[in-house]
């Protein structure tokens, strides 16, 4: 396997299709596509498919989580 290609779909992949984002994410392909509709998910447009930064998702998980009891800053 070359070497771009071990890039590409390799454990680091950075680009994630619909259908692996959705997966990610944890959303069925529908909820995916509701949120990019309503500009609530980042992605880009290569050709007539969607592309997925993970590193984009990841800061939106993170950004997103909720903190429990006791965590909070003073």
């Amino acid at each position: 396997m070359s070497r771009a290609r071990m890039i590409a779909h390799g454990p680091t992949k950075r680009w994630l299709n619909s259908a692996e984002a959705a997966s990610y994410l944890g959303l069925s392909i529908k909820a995916l596509y509701e949120r990019c509709r309503l500009r609530k998910l980042p992605y880009s447009r290569l050709g007539g498919s969607l592309r997925f930064d993970k590193l984009e998702l990841d800061r939106i998980l993170e950004r997103s989580r909720v903190k429990p009891v006791g965590m909070h800053k003073q």
